[in-house]
């Protein structure tokens, strides 16, 4: 018999707004931004949620949502960043 494997896809949180001094791949998150991926990470460990592998666009943002959810959900996966997310 097979297991079963779930895949959720999460989207980075809010960003910064874009401005002529930053690329949209150097767009960091705002800090309600920050307050939202703390949440996801509080929402991961409450249910229990933890991938065996994570993997994430390279962009500023998403890897901030990531890093800060990871650390408040103690997550034990490495995350692998990926430039063709």
């Amino acid at each position: 018999m097979t297991e079963t494997k779930t895949l959720f896809l999460l989207r980075h949180a809010k960003p910064v707004w874009q401005t002529a001094t930053i690329t949209d791949l150097e767009r960091p998150l705002c800090e309600a931004g920050r307050i939202a991926a703390n949440a996801i990470g509080m929402l991961l460990s409450k249910e229990r949620i933890d991938p065996e592998l994570i993997m994430s666009s390279p962009a500023v943002r998403a890897k901030e949502t990531i890093e800060i959810a990871h650390q408040t959900a103690s997550l034990s996966a490495g995350v692998q960043y990926h430039d063709a997310i």
